[in-house]
This record gives C-alpha cells, structure tokens and sequence, in this order.
C-alpha cells in the first residue's frame, strides 16, 4: 500500500463538493469576525442584533451550525455590510494554504 504524501491528500479532498462549500463557510466566518473586529462588536452583540443566543452566533461562527444564505445575509446586514456572492473559475485552495514542497537543489540540501 502506497502511503499518500500531505499534498496528494489534500489534492484529493479537493476533488470533493463538502471541501469547497465548508471552504466559503469558512472565509465567510472569517470576514465576519474582522467586520466584528473592526466595529467593535462582541458576540453577544452580534446575537442581540440578530435576535438569536450568542451560543448560536459562536456555532455559526466555528462551523457547527449551517450557514444558509439567508443566515449569512442577515449577519452581513446587521453589521451594516452586504452579502456578495460571485461564481469563479475554480483555483486549487493548495496554493493559498500550503507551503511550497521543496523540489530541485534546495530539497536535495534537507
């Protein structure tokens, strides 16, 4: 059995819907909590405006809860912003995550 290497792994997981659709969550979930940073705006704060329990906020926010459009479109207005979705030609996440593998002269050097 061969074993698979770090990026082949990933290259895999990539080749997967679930990867890429927790992936958005994820730079959603991001985004909103830099809003929150730059506002100033705590969690508990968040789930007032939204009139919801800020466990709810945190389960959203972690990933633990699904985010629906609706959902991310009410936290975006809550926070005075506005939901954006766009369609792009799909680039392999790899090159945003990973460090380089070390090929050529430099590899031989490890």
């Amino acid at each position: 059995m061969k074993h698979m290497t770090f990026r082949e792994m990933f290259e895999e997981v990539e080749k997967h819907p679930d990867y890429w659709a927790e992936l958005a969550m994820l730079y959603f979930s991001e985004e909103v909590l830099g809003a929150m940073r730059e506002q100033s705006v705590t969690r508990a704060e968040l789930a007032r405006r939204l009139g919801t329990s800020q466990g709810y906020v945190t389960r959203l926010l972690i990933g633990t809860s699904n985010l629906t459009l609706a959902t991310m479109s009410k936290m975006a207005f809550v926070l005075g912003l506005e939901l954006r979705t766009s369609l792009v030609p799909m680039v392999a996440a790899w090159s945003d995550v990973a460090p380089q593998e070390a090929t050529g002269d430099a590899a031989d050097a490890i």
